[in-house]
């Protein structure tokens, strides 16, 4: 019956809310052929594209052609638009490739695409860039373009974009009859009045407005284009903002999703309101108390508790007289009682108070429960409010039943309610409820408040669902962080679902907007409660399993009825039976969680987010340890960048597959050691537990092969490699990968950025196996040949993501923002088109490493993102750029090795070019040795397995009788040995903490490194 109901509700909600889909526009054409080519734009308009999109320069002879950049080169060309005839132009023969397709064009004319345009019925969307007469400082050309158009007879059924307000300016004042859009970006509010003041349409990027923006520009009467949306997830949400346009490369118009306004309500930031931080994928909480506690006493019963601030808020009843209320204030953490509130004044009503509930401002209201008749007349609701746990109730409001609230006969008012905003701008949501019509119905009430008067009242009602058969004898309401408008109803007999409350309408039902499911929760379940985080929405909530209660933890940000789970079930002996509930908090250092019952007490989890203070005094130097390169003429072999070698490092060796010898090159600083079996593919990287990763193939499918080997590989021992097959979830060519974590042991990521997608794939992994294939959509930026992710924290809802000659971009749990955007924004001292950087925290200061310098030839620049600084720049190691013999791989990878709390490696590779190793370190702190290596005429010493876990196993050329550990700074480490007067000793090292160590024997000077596996090591350190 339920499930009947809630499609019932469905189809009416997409009924009322469904919305006009936007004209897509093809971006360049399409996807299908070179970009701006007439493949490209025939390919569009077959697929169904309403306006194909093009770019528009001027040649040296005068002709309108269409090209993106100011030359062929990306295209496989070699000449200048600028200073080209088009007999030259048209002589080049362009490729590129697209999804795993090389196609071929020539350039196209502006003529030829209207034509194209004109055949196909579709209309031309034509973006100016700065060209010969178009640009800026001169408008002369634009007549002469604006004729090509006319004479094909798209004057009035064109548009024209572009980010030069002169063009635009002139074109509305000497052809005001032609449609125009402005395109932007981020600071669209900075324009938005010049748009306005010129009638101009605007074309805003992806990731910087949502639909309050497109509200604000149509309510100007204008029209709103994006650019660039290439997935259903992306379409759906700005088709639902209300975009009239939406600009793609190669969305499906016959697969498009259906749009619902509804779901882009703006959120509820004001009951919980926005938090930055860092999110994470997975929470792991720590039981903080558990306190037994039978509160209040067993002849009172619970009607709702509440916490805020740290203090459970309990409503309860006697079970004799519901004349006596309490509403009893306890400590969340210790349960110790607190006070009891004070109840002077409060009267009337069938109970003097049934529910409680708090404002935005933390303002504690409660209501009674009042009934039609009473005493032979209409009873009055009342609310209370308590301006602070010490005062005396205030009422707040008074309202006549019979009148206001429905006059039905022996209707109960105040069953429960909820309100939404601040005292002096309040939304009151009541429940009434009728067992004298034929079925027991109830009827939920909306009144707004501003400053306790009393403004719009509507009322929902619909005797066919709201039921005691659907919503049981005793449902709880919640507002939620969908919407202001947005309720959430919830009991010990039904799933809860949530209703969005038309406060337009008059006497309507709700809509249905999210229901439960089944599978996540059992019906019997309540004790629901949100969080606003960083992106996400959080809910902690109880749940029925094997007879008892526990809660998790879960991701709710598009709705209830995708909640994902992110912490474990939390245990509890609790068996359902009395009240209980939930509640979720943020304090300064965690995420607390909550769990109240009547009939066991109070429990307490908390997540420690809190990010470490910086140190004040932190001076950071880096010193370079050695090394080979172009530069100084002893560049290691094998480091070809021709065919894009991607490499890893750590524990003073550097790895680098060669897919064209399917070899894994293996340094140090005395050049090339050898090699071990290496992959098909280009990628290769290193875990955060130095376990090597490489791709076995070049598949553009969604199927990959790869190879991995434990941490301390060497050519004479590299360990025993494990092979997989995974299906990752986008399809598309990706060449980089980068990992985190420790996939062969506790638990790590590797990062995939496809081609042509704004979005990545990650494969999750633990003692080797996969354990799950996720992607992560609506980035910044698109993937090229050249996109990369920088972990986070081993984090897959939080890490850095670049693509060549496009900035760097952080993706935190859905939201995206430029860490450091554009080509020539990363200064000083130049670029950042070469791909690649490392992020991490020492002594609590987070230090960016991005490339810098000549593009591809390994320069770099080491930022302090706290204090907002440059600390040093490094020149360019190399010699070769993306040239012949030089680094087509246009990468210069970066990676950071803990020594310890105030210092680190930092290994760079740059193909074609070279290896460096450095050490970045505090120097106010202790000294840092560098790594010890053994002299001349010293015994041989081996360590194995290197990195370690738990013990370590020492192999000498002589005898064995003591064994030291000192950590990197020089401090001595208690580890307990088993020495037998042999050359062969062991090491318990399970109890050190996971790091950088020298090893020492018998007392001599000379030691050897290893390393202790870090169990679930970060590049955040």
């Amino acid at each position: 019956m339920k499930k009947f109901l809630v499609s019932m509700l469905c189809a009416i909600t997409l009924s009322l809310s469904s919305v006009a889909q936007p004209l897509l526009v093809g971006h360049r054409g399409s996807y299908w052929g070179v970009e701006g080519t007439s493949e490209a734009f025939i390919n569009g308009a077959k697929k169904g594209y309403q306006y194909l999109e093009c770019d528009v320069k001027v040649a040296g002879d005068g002709t309108h052609v269409l090209s993106h950049d100011d030359t062929t080169e990306r295209l496989g060309g070699s000449l200048t638009i600028a200073s080209s005839t088009i007999e030259e132009l048209k002589a080049e023969t362009l490729t590129q490739t697209r999804g795993g397709v090389k196609y071929t064009g020539t350039i196209c004319t502006l003529s030829e695409y209207l034509d194209i345009c004109k055949e196909y019925n579709v209309k031309p969307l034509i973006e100016l860039k700065w060209a010969t007469g178009i640009n800026t400082n001169d408008c002369s050309g634009i007549p002469a373009m604006i004729k090509v158009i006319e004479d094909k007879g798209f004057r009035t059924d064109c548009i024209i974009l572009t980010s030069m307000k002169a063009c635009l300016e002139y074109i509305r004042t000497n052809y005001p009859d032609i449609t125009l859009q402005f395109l932007t970006g981020q600071y669209w509010s900075s324009h938005f009045d010049w748009c306005v003041e010129w009638k101009i349409d605007v074309d805003i990027q992806a990731g910087y407005f949502d639909k309050s923006t497109v509200t604000k520009y149509h309510n100007a009467g204008l029209k709103v284009n994006m650019w660039t949306a290439n997935d259903n997830s992306a379409y759906r949400v700005y088709g639902n903002y209300g975009c009239d346009f939406i600009t793609t490369d190669y969305l499906d118009p016959s697969s498009l999703p259906e749009l619902d306004s509804s779901i882009t309500f703006p959120p509820n930031t004001v009951d919980y309101p926005n938090v930055d931080a860092t999110i994470q994928g997975s929470y792991q909480p720590e039981l903080a108390t558990d306190i037994e506690a039978t509160t209040p006493s067993s002849s009172r019963t619970v009607n709702r508790a509440l916490l805020r601030n740290g203090k459970w808020y309990v409503l309860s009843n006697s079970t004799e007289n519901t004349s006596s209320p309490e509403i009893t204030v306890y400590n969340a953490t210790s349960g110790e009682l607190i006070k009891n509130l004070s109840i002077t004044g409060i009267s009337g009503g069938e109970v003097l108070l049934n529910d409680i509930a708090f404002t935005a401002d933390d303002v504690l209201l409660a209501c009674n429960k009042a009934i039609v008749p009473y005493s032979g007349g209409g009873d009055v609701w009342k609310i209370y409010k308590w301006a602070s746990d010490d005062a005396d109730p205030e009422i707040f409001a008074s309202v006549d039943v019979a009148t206001m609230l429905g006059n039905w006969s022996n209707a109960m008012t105040g069953t429960s309610f909820t309100v939404s905003g601040k005292l002096e701008d309040l939304y009151v949501y009541v429940l009434t409820y009728s067992s004298a019509v034929t079925s027991p119905t109830y009827r939920v009430a909306g009144i707004q408040y501003s400053n306790a008067t009393a403004g719009t009242y509507v009322y929902a009602l619909n005797n066919s669902y709201y039921t005691a058969e659907l919503w049981g004898t005793s449902p709880k309401l919640t507002v939620t962080p969908s919407s202001r408008n947005n309720i959430m109803v919830d009991s010990d007999v039904t799933l809860p679902i949530e209703y969005t409350f038309d406060w337009e309408g008059t006497r309507i039902p709700m809509t249905d907007y999210a229901s439960v499911s089944s599978d996540i929760l059992n019906v019997a379940a309540q004790g629901f409660s949100f969080l606003r985080f960083g992106a996400k929405v959080y809910s902690y909530t109880a749940n029925i399993a094997d007879g008892k209660v526990s809660a998790t933890m879960y991701d709710v940000t598009d709705n209830i009825s995708t909640m994902a789970a992110v912490s474990p079930a939390l245990p509890s002996d609790l068996t359902p039976a009395g009240y209980y509930t939930t509640a979720i908090e943020l304090d300064d250092e965690n995420i607390n969680l909550y769990t109240y019952t009547d009939s066991k007490g109070f429990t307490k989890y908390s997540i420690p987010v809190n990010a470490s203070t910086p140190i004040e005094d932190a001076d950071f130097a880096l010193e370079l340890l050695w090394q080979n390169s172009t530069t100084t003429g002893n560049a290691p072999s094998n480091i070809d960048g021709t065919n894009a070698q991607q490499g890893g490092a750590a524990n003073g060796y550097f790895y680098v597959n060669n897919c064209s010898d399917e070899k894994i090159y293996i340094f140090d600083q005395t050049g090339c050691l050898g090699s071990i079996t290496g992959g098909k593919g280009l990628g290769c990287a290193l875990d955060d537990a130095g376990n090597i990763i490489v791709r076995n193939d070049k598949n553009t499918s969604a199927s990959h092969l790869f190879i991995i080997y434990p941490a301390g590989a060497t050519v004479d021992n590299p360990g025993t490699a494990i092979t997989l097959d995974i299906d990752v979830k986008l399809e598309g060519q990706t060449n980089f990968i980068s990992a985190s974590g420790d996939v062969l042991g506790t638990g790590g990521n590797i990062y995939m950025f496809p081609n042509s997608q704004s979005a990545i794939n990650i494969i999750s992994m633990e003692n080797g196996a996969v354990t799950a294939t996720n992607s992560f959509d609506n980035l910044n930026l698109t993937g090229t040949t050249a996109g990369y992710v920088i972990p986070l924290n081993n984090n897959t809802q939080n890490w850095i993501y670049q693509v060549r000659n496009s900035g760097y971009y952080t993706y935190n749990g859905g939201d995206n923002t430029a860490l450091l955007a554009g080509s020539g924004s990363t200064t000083a001292p130049a670029r950042n088109n070469t791909v690649g950087g490392e992020y991490f925290t020492l002594l609590g200061h987070d230090i960016f490493i991005h490339n810098s310098g000549a593009n591809y030839k390994g320069g770099f620049t080491v930022r302090d993102m706290t204090l907002g600084t440059v600390i040093t720049s490094v020149s360019p190691i190399g010699t070769l750029g993306y040239e012949t013999g030089g680094n087509y791989s246009v990468a210069n990878w970066i990676f950071a090795e803990k020594i310890n709390d105030s210092s680190c490696y930092i290994y760079q590779y740059c193909p074609a070019n070279g290896m460096a190793v450095y050490k970045f370190y505090d120097k106010n702190s202790a000294s840092v040795e560098n790594i010890v290596t053994n002299g001349d005429n010293q015994p041989s010493i081996s360590v194995y397995p290197n990195p370690v876990t738990t013990t370590l196993t020492i192999q000498s050329s002589t005898e064995i009788k003591s064994v030291d550990i000192f950590s990197i700074s020089g401090a001595k480490i208690h580890a307990p040995a088993s020495v037998n007067n042999s050359g062969i000793a062991t090491i318990d090292v399970s109890t050190i903490s996971a790091g950088i160590y020298l090893l020492k024997l018998n007392g001599n000077n000379n030691a050897v490194k290893f390393v202790k596996k870090y169990n679930i090591v970060l590049n955040n350190f």
